[in-house]
């Protein structure tokens, strides 16, 4: 456990040097859903900000999860979070609540206001972007058409996004791929 510190106190203060470095904003998903799914009990406490379990402030247990989640985004594919030169590469199926997202995310990149999406579509179909704060609040919403199946490189043209998290939704016709938009 102490190594695991060790190197996260390393990450941490090379994060700061290649995010300092970086003259264009980046941003990460991270499907946060599978992290808490089965684990509501364990990772939020009574009491939250209305009364009860609100499911929107995490105890210790669910920020050390959610931090964890974020730190193996980062770490994945041999760190290509950090290559400034492509994009980010998330390649897998999901399966949620008897939903199958095979309109998934493989990659994005935050560049001079625009979010480029690349994903995966299984026929032609409206691909739906919003984007909203963990307080439900929408702060961004947009629709482009796929005119073929198979991969598609979509350009969202966002404006400038405050730093801090967002929820991101994406639809592709009955298929939903929910997950979280870090910008910094």
């Amino acid at each position: 456990m102490q190594n695991l510190t060790i190197n996260q106190a390393i990450w941490t203060e090379v994060t700061k040097e290649l995010i300092a470095q970086q003259t264009e904003p980046k941003a990460i998903y991270v499907d946060l859903l599978p992290v808490f799914e089965g684990h509501y009990e364990e990772y939020f406490s009574e009491g939250g900000f209305f009364g009860g379990k609100d499911y929107l402030h995490p105890n210790l247990a669910g920020s050390k999860a959610v931090a964890k989640a974020f730190w193996d985004a980062l770490k994945a594919d041999d760190y290509a979070f950090f290559d400034t030169t492509g994009t980010v590469s998330i390649s897998k199926q999901t399966i949620n609540n008897n939903r199958v997202v095979s309109g998934h995310i493989l990659g994005q990149v935050m560049k001079n206001g625009n979010l480029s999406v690349s994903l995966s579509v299984d026929q032609p179909s409206d691909i739906k972007l919003r984007l909203t704060t963990a307080s439900g609040r929408s702060v961004f919403t947009a629709q482009r058409h796929a005119a073929v199946s198979g991969k598609q490189d979509v350009v969202f043209q966002t404006g400038r996004l405050a730093r801090g998290v967002y929820c991101c939704e994406i639809r592709t016709g009955k298929q939903i791929s929910q997950s979280t938009l870090l910008v910094h």
